[in-house]
């Protein structure tokens, strides 16, 4: 299957896309032709009955970016049309609109008069519904956990002819390039010469944070569980915090509010407002999946609520190391990643652990492999063992709160998996901190070893407020 960009700066597939979502479009009259003579039938069959019957419908690419969630459809004659996400803010009478996953939901695009189109969207990213509005200029999406419609999509562009597209600032030239696995859009300029611009996140940094937000919420109903008492395989609800699936906790939420900040100022650090955002989050619900705190360690919540930085030797929690990968990605020193941690964890390990996670994964960043990164490590207790810490074994790994445990843990982890599946549940089957573990492995991973396209799609799928992570991302 061809794979091409999206305006976030990732990949996304065409056709079959992974979450199983795809349009199948067909004129009118097919469609009324195969259900009149096989009303019960499915989509799947329609589809075969159709290509069958009359020498194939018109099947269009169907694009769904797996981060942003942005909708892409080519049609007839090149014709393009983008749906970008838009606040929502009214009812919407589910009744009197198209829902999209039953086959009886004709539609009318204008592209010509004898050539109306019929469509619907199969599996769609569960606990997600699809609604069209009559126009099919809005397409509205349900969430069956809330029973409401949490967001829509507006439609913005559409291909004019000979290479024009048109946005809201007008018409401009599409550019793209071809690659070994499809196009890849490139950008555009408008007519008068101006440059499109082209909305490019750090590809590297949405890696590793959904590796750590996956992580996490995997860890959440495994958490304080005992090893070998549970087993792990994949994205499930309630256990230890009675949370749905998909529902990450507070490695997450401090993630992202370190993101934000830096976001907001420019790609800097500022002490007080990464501590503004800490306290944003544990007072009012802020950098949530729901609008609520339901995990917070002790340690982290004394240094807030305070304004003290907690530095007594008891105070080495994973609380500061599960938040400090945002760092790694920026110019940042040794001595501001110090800084960061000491917001809530001022121990001098705690600050340390910090440091040699950041330094690790720049490192790799910078080109070097992370098992020559890890072996060429010399240090002091209690950070000895990581030089050689991939020819422990299981037994000798500990997966307590202490942040040493948890930094010894997640690179385990990362150097002995062969692939992201094994490597996360690995690190929830290792037991207790679960969340913290499986969210710092996860981050580790995704930044050095992995990345976001070899995150299995239905844990992606299940993760609870995307919207919040792609707003954070800088």
């Amino acid at each position: 299957m061809a794979k091409t960009g999206c305006k976030c700066g990732v990949s996304i597939w065409d056709g079959y896309i992974p979450g199983g979502v795809t349009w199948f479009i067909f004129p009118k009259w097919q469609a009324e032709e195969a259900v009149k003579d096989s009303p019960e039938c499915l989509i799947g069959e329609a589809d075969d009955y159709i290509s069958e019957h009359f020498n194939g419908g018109e099947y269009r690419d169907f694009w769904l970016c797996r981060r942003c969630r942005r909708i892409k459809i080519w049609g007839i004659d090149d014709r393009f049309i983008e749906y970008r996400k838009a606040p929502f803010s009214e009812d919407v009478p589910l009744d009197e609109i198209i829902s999209m996953e039953e086959w009886l939901a004709y539609s009318d695009w204008d592209l010509d008069e004898d050539y109306s189109l019929a469509y619907a969207l199969e599996h769609p990213f569960r606990p997600h519904r699809y609604y069209v509005s009559e126009d099919k200029r809005r397409v509205y999406v349900y969430n069956t956990d809330t029973q409401g419609v949490e967001f829509m999509y507006v439609e913005e562009t559409r291909e004019l002819d000979n290479g024009l597209w048109r946005d809201e600032s007008g018409s401009f030239r599409y550019i793209y390039e071809e690659t070994e696995s499809g196009k890849a859009f490139k950008g555009g300029f408008y007519l008068d010469g101006t440059e499109v611009p082209y909305e490019d996140k750090n590809g590297l940094l949405s890696d590793a944070v959904y590796g750590a937000v996956i992580g996490d919420a995997l860890g959440v109903p495994f958490e304080f569980q005992e090893r070998d008492t549970f087993n792990c395989t994949g994205m499930v609800g309630y256990g230890t915090h009675d949370q749905p699936e998909g529902t990450w906790s507070d490695d997450t939420s401090m993630i992202l509010a370190t993101c934000k900040s830096i976001k907001d100022n420019n790609g800097k650090i500022v002490i007080d407002d990464i501590r503004n955002n800490f306290l944003k989050w544990l007072k009012y619900g802020d950098f949530t999946p729901y609008g609520n705190v339901f995990d917070c360690g002790i340690t982290t919540r004394q240094a807030l609520l305070t304004g003290v930085s907690q530095v007594g030797e008891w105070s080495n929690g994973n609380g500061s190391l599960m938040r400090i990968l945002p760092l790694a990605f920026i110019d940042s020193t040794d001595d501001q990643v110090r800084a960061v941690s000491a917001i809530t964890h001022g121990h001098w390990i705690s600050t340390e652990a910090c440091v040699i996670y950041v330094n690790i994964i720049k490192a790799c960043l910078a080109g070097k492999k992370l098992e020559d990164v890890v072996h060429s490590l010399d240090l002091q207790k209690p950070f000895d063992r990581l030089r050689t810490i991939d020819s422990l074994s299981r037994s000798e790994i500990r997966s307590s709160g202490y942040v040493v445990d948890t930094l010894e843990a997640a690179l385990w982890c990362v150097m002995t998996s062969k692939d992201y599946m094994e490597c996360l549940c690995k690190a929830v089957n290792l037991g207790d901190d679960t969340d913290t573990v499986a969210s710092v492995t996860g981050g580790l991973a995704g930044a050095v070893k992995f990345g976001f396209d070899s995150i299995i799609d239905d844990w992606v799928n299940k993760i609870k407020n995307n919207d919040l992570i792609q707003e954070c991302l800088f």
